[in-house]
């Protein structure tokens, strides 16, 4: 994911943690690691305990923050193989306990995607800074005769 500005989401990294914490889900801030963020847009940084890679590779971005993180351990979720194996091979490489979790549900999704629905979705987030799960986008898209 970008860091800095996108559209009219002044910060993504604020807003991946809004999102997140919305959920129930919040991470340890460690303000050791947030003094390596230089501010410079997407470039990968730590925004209040979660590392967001900006234009960077999952494994160096650990590899900018190894340091002061001293990582024993490391659980890795993402949706792509690729990414995960980046970040195993990392751990590996650097004597450090891994679980990679590859999350593939989308594979398991039934029907296709609606593709008027996604280019909404997508819209009304960079003009919002709200993201719309479908009901939500389908119901305004019909509202506005948009369908």
């Amino acid at each position: 994911m970008n860091t800095g500005e996108f559209g009219n989401i002044p910060s993504m990294q604020d807003w991946r943690y809004k999102e997140l914490k919305s959920l129930g889900i919040e991470f340890s801030d460690n303000e050791e690691l947030a003094i390596y963020n230089s501010g410079q847009k997407d470039d990968a940084i730590c925004y209040k305990g979660i590392f967001i890679t900006g234009n960077h590779s999952k494994s160096s971005t650990l590899s900018k923050f190894s340091d002061k993180l001293k990582a024993s351990f490391i659980v890795f979720v993402d949706d792509r193989t690729k990414h995960v194996e980046d970040v195993r091979d990392y751990c590996k490489k650097n004597n450090i306990g891994f679980l990679g979790i590859l999350f593939d549900g989308l594979k398991h999704l039934t029907g296709e995607p609606d593709p008027k629905l996604a280019e909404f979705q997508e819209s009304y987030l960079i003009e919002n800074a709200k993201w719309l799960e479908d009901e939500e986008a389908y119901g305004l898209m019909v509202r506005n005769n948009l369908t």
